[in-house]
């Protein structure tokens, strides 16, 4: 008889275990459920949201976009940047222009530099307001001394160079032309 009572107990206890184990499988379920539902609000949420401010969105990329200057290397990107400074300065009528990058402080998007010059103070802050047409140049630390009364001053601006650097697409040989080779003195028979 109790070998019977053990036997009715170990079904019990077998079901209780599997309401147990069935009951845990449904919470997971039903969190999982709830989980994704919440996601795909979620998801719902931001298309709508792009949908509806996409003119907005693309302004910031544009905006965003133009505080970084694309480039195809950052020594190359330094040297544009190097002329357009140098052509100011001499449009300005600024003397003596140095300009130094820190190539050794470079990192993947920003390149630091320094420049320094010579010239009236008047075109020395002319230089100045005109580096806030080049939004991907931020100025860091700025020292302007004024000599005299006649306005001669030296200017040092530390600047940041924002870039990024874009990938070269490498030009195929374009294979409908013709190769011709000539002859070793360069006449050609037909």
């Amino acid at each position: 008889m109790t070998s019977k009572l053990n036997q009715h107990w170990l079904v019990v206890g077998a079901l209780w275990l599997a309401v147990i184990v069935m009951t845990c499988w449904n919470f997971n379920t039903i969190e999982a459920i709830a989980r994704s539902r919440e996601n795909g609000e979620r998801l719902r949420k931001e298309v709508v949201f792009q949908h509806r401010n996409s003119d907005k969105l693309q302004q910031v990329s544009k905006l965003h976009a133009a505080y970084f200057k694309p480039v195809a290397s950052v020594k190359l990107g330094f040297e544009s940047i190097r002329s357009s400074m140098h052509a100011l300065a001499a449009l300005l009528g600024l003397e003596n222009v140095q300009i130094e990058s820190r190539m050794v402080q470079a990192t993947t998007e920003q390149l630091p530099f320094i420049v320094r010059m010579q010239g009236g103070s008047q075109s020395a802050m002319g230089f100045v307001t005109a580096l806030l047409s080049y939004p991907y140049l931020s100025v860091q630390n700025s020292r302007i001394v004024v000599h005299n009364t006649a306005g001669d001053a030296e200017i040092e601006l530390e600047l940041l160079f924002y870039f990024k650097t874009e990938p070269r697409e490498e030009v195929a040989p374009n294979p409908l032309q013709a190769a011709a080779a000539l002859p070793a003195g360069g006449n050609h028979r037909p």
